[in-house]
């Protein structure tokens, strides 16, 4: 054992690796014939999991293809602590941890995946890679892509883009759409718009998995509002709003309000994590809070 306990391992391998190097020098490995003698358990992955990339959290396990100096960064973020790179030439590639990988069969239909985006640039011409989003699973590979006037919408500012895990919002690149979630195996992003090595430096924030609203909006029917205090101890205030509901990173609503209202009280729910939204001006909005023990 080089960490931890027996037990604790085979509760949760994350990856394997077969290291084939035995000469120093060159030379080449034959390998042949790698099997279990069991068929390993996909556990489903349910709603509330999430990278927000806290403080002092590193990268969450996410890794990185012709990205400059990857960094985790308190000093922006919707709210503060993001992650930002900037693109090498290539085009820029996220890899997912191993926590979003497995059955998401669960999710099909009343979730959606939901990724806080800010691009900064001098560039004026945006040129779209091959996908933003693309799940790949054991029986197929599905993507979704922006559109330029989307990509305009998180140029200097912070946006979330929100994709509902519905199959008329993603294109079935191969396989069939309920084949994919059976066993997903990876998650990239894309998050690359412009031409040219070093003309865009991106922060991305909140990958997550959520529940999917009755009625869920469009990106272009997001409107940003910012609540206050975040964290909040006792109430939130916001811009007069309509429709209140507060949910938990679990993806159950533990709060809805009708009318206009302009703040509510919160200090009767546990601390933690939440998701706070409503209308205003016929537009959704959507933030992250935190609620905290009052001292």
């Amino acid at each position: 054992m080089v960490s931890g306990s027996w037990n604790g391992l085979l509760q949760n391998i994350e990856r394997a690796r077969i290291l084939t190097e035995f000469v120093v020098g060159d030379e080449y490995t034959l390998i042949d014939n790698i099997r279990t003698t069991f068929t390993p358990v996909v556990f489903p992955v349910a709603a509330g999991l999430c990278s927000s990339f806290p403080a002092n959290a590193g990268f969450d396990g996410w890794s990185f293809m012709n990205a400059t100096s990857p960094a985790s960064i308190n000093t922006d973020g919707n709210p503060p602590n993001c992650l930002r790179f900037t693109d090498q030439g290539n085009t820029m590639k996220l890899i997912a941890p191993p926590k979003y990988k497995g059955n998401w069969s669960g999710l099909n239909g009343t979730h959606s995946l939901s990724v806080d985006l800010k691009i900064v640039t001098t560039q004026p011409t945006v040129t779209l890679p091959s996908y933003f989003i693309q799940i790949q699973g054991k029986g197929g590979v599905v993507k979704v892509n922006l559109t330029a006037s989307q990509v305009d919408s998180a140029k200097g500012k912070w946006f979330r883009f929100e994709f509902p895990l519905q199959q008329n919002t993603w294109q079935q690149v191969s396989g069939s759409w309920d084949s994919t979630f059976i066993r997903v195996n990876d998650v990239f992003i894309q998050p690359e718009f412009f031409s040219g090595s070093g003309s865009e430096t991106v922060f991305i924030d909140n990958v997550c998995i959520g529940l999917l609203t009755a009625v869920k909006p469009t990106q272009a029917q997001n409107i940003e509002i910012t609540p206050y205090p975040n964290p909040a101890e006792t109430e939130v205030l916001f811009p007069m709003s309509e429709n209140i509901q507060l949910i938990s990173v679990l993806g159950k609503t533990v709060l809805s309000l009708y009318g206009q209202l302009e703040k509510v009280r919160i200090d009767h729910f546990e601390p933690g994590i939440y998701f706070l939204s409503g209308q205003r001006e016929g537009r959704t909005w959507r933030k992250r809070i935190q609620i905290k023990n009052q001292n």
